[in-house]
């Protein structure tokens, strides 16, 4: 039978130290082979040299070893996780090597229509302000290095700049549909020990960008719905320019807030039209959950 490996026989251990953030993850594995320590620590089931911390992102597999238990046939096998490597040898096998992750955020300028209490940013006479006042917000940016046997340009080119068009688990996060984009997708080839390979790089912006009633809409575009015409039934050819409050009434010169249906609307209560820019593709087949 194959060997049974059963997690967490002993509490995990974490610690901070000159060599960075250390964690450890004993396991009882009991093999076919009596005194086999080798099966032990090779057995599946057991985290990989280079694999990386379920929970620590940042730390990978520096050493496994097996200590006796009293039985014959099973063993603990203790794994050491740390955030420094520096002592890390490459394996002869490329694809063995650990993968990196890097953290960033992406700022992003928008305008601001309304204040943090949801009330609009208009002077006192009810009026934007042109120019409108901006800010910067920030999107989490993930970019995932890992070294593959294979490289189709073909299948990079069509995920290129698309969302995730279902749930998936990227880098340890989970994210809905939507939220992510797919903002760069590169190989570089490489050789080692006279093996071809290539170091593909993957770059994932992710939004969690809300509306106007605080729901989230990731990507989706949500524009503020006003212009200079009116048209009252839909689907009617009836636009009429829009007439400002004086008296008498005068045409706007400039673009006068709409009610999401064609009629004049108030600024003081905006309306915004959501618009789907991105198209969608499957994240899964990429396999960026890097603890599968």
């Amino acid at each position: 039978m194959a060997s049974v490996v059963t997690e967490n026989v002993n509490v995990p251990t974490s610690s901070i130290g000159s060599n960075g953030r250390q964690h450890t993850k004993t396991f009882q594995v009991t093999v076919d082979t009596v005194n086999d320590s080798w099966e032990a620590v090779t057995a599946s089931g057991i985290p990989a040299y280079g694999e990386v911390h379920p929970d620590d992102l940042s730390a990978v597999v520096v050493d496994i070893s097996s200590q006796e238990t009293g039985s014959r046939n099973i063993f603990h096998v203790v794994v050491t996780y740390e955030t420094q490597t520096r002592n890390f040898v490459l394996s002869n096998n490329p694809l063995d090597d650990p993968v990196d992750i890097d953290w960033a955020f992406q700022a992003y300028e928008v305008a601001l229509e309304l204040d943090v209490g949801g009330f609009p940013i208009v002077n006192s006479a009810g009026d934007a302000f042109d120019p409108p006042y901006t800010t910067d917000r920030f999107h989490p940016v993930v970019t995932i290095v890992r070294n593959e046997a294979t490289f189709n340009p073909t299948t990079a080119l069509s995920k290129q700049g698309k969302l995730n068009s279902d749930g998936v688990r990227i880098a340890g996060l989970t994210i809905s549909p939507g939220e992510g984009k797919l903002t760069d997708y590169a190989g570089r080839r490489a050789f080692r020990n006279g093996r071809t390979y290539w170091v593909v790089t993957y770059r994932i912006e992710f939004s969690d960008d809300k509306d106007a009633d605080n729901v989230v809409i990731g990507w989706t575009r949500e524009m503020y719905d006003h212009g200079i015409y009116s048209k009252p039934v839909a689907g009617a050819d009836n636009r009429t320019r829009i007439q400002d409050d004086d008296t008498p009434p005068k045409d706007v010169v400039v673009p006068h807030a709409l009610d999401g249906a064609g009629e004049k609307g108030d600024a003081k209560t905006p309306v915004y039209i959501l618009y789907d820019v991105f198209e969608t593709t499957t994240f899964a087949p990429l396999g960026l959950d890097i603890r599968l």
